[in-house]
């Protein structure tokens, strides 16, 4: 988090840290030992373990090959499913090099559940990402409009996210689309998809 706020960044520090007070000038009851801390509003733990800083650091090494498994992973389920009509591919910039951290689809959104399930039933690990924000129920309670968002709504009923990581085999590629050409209706070679 970067703020040049300076109260904003004092709560911030408070709320990852249990809402912990420590320093004796900023306790409520000074007149403890030096071991003394106070919860003074509600915070949780997000500070990072000794644990899983060493491993950022062994992961960020390798990053670079990371994100070139992940680019080969992401043009073979392109090429595998270029061709497939009723499905929407994502696009890539030739110039931007992301890290590919899921491979979104679109398809009908019909056809969306029975799609998913059967994915799921044949042991493919999908799922379906980026619930627009104002239709869940906090949002909608605190005044937002499920309906205020309509390009994010059509996104959402149609996607599907494939397995995507750095280790994805071959194999595994080719029948993740071949069990997905298999449900999406008409998804014979032939017919070129869109590209979102």
């Amino acid at each position: 988090m970067v703020t040049n706020n300076l109260e904003f960044a004092r709560k911030a520090r408070l709320f990852r840290s249990h809402g912990v007070i420590k320093k004796k000038e900023d306790l409520m009851d000074s007149s403890q030992g030096a071991w003394f801390q106070e919860v003074q509003s509600l915070g949780l733990n997000y500070r990072m373990s000794d644990l899983l800083a060493r491993l950022g650091s062994n992961q960020i090494r390798r990053i670079a090959k990371f994100r070139s498994q992940r680019a080969k992973v992401f043009a073979e389920y392109g090429r595998e499913l270029a061709s497939t009509h009723g499905v929407t591919l994502p696009h890539s910039d030739e110039d931007s090099k992301p890290m590919w951290h899921l491979y979104p689809v679109r398809v009908e959104p019909v056809d969306r559940r029975r799609i998913f399930d059967g994915l799921t039933a044949a042991g493919i690990l999908v799922q379906v990402n980026y619930i627009p924000v104002n239709s869940h129920p906090y949002f909608r309670s605190i005044g937002y409009d499920p309906n205020s968002t309509p390009r994010a709504k059509e996104f959402y009923d149609g996607e599907i996210s494939l397995p995507m990581f750095a280790g994805l085999r071959h194999a595994d590629i080719k029948r993740i689309c071949r069990e997905l050409k298999v449900l999406v209706p008409n998804g014979n070679p032939g017919h070129p998809s869109n590209v979102f």
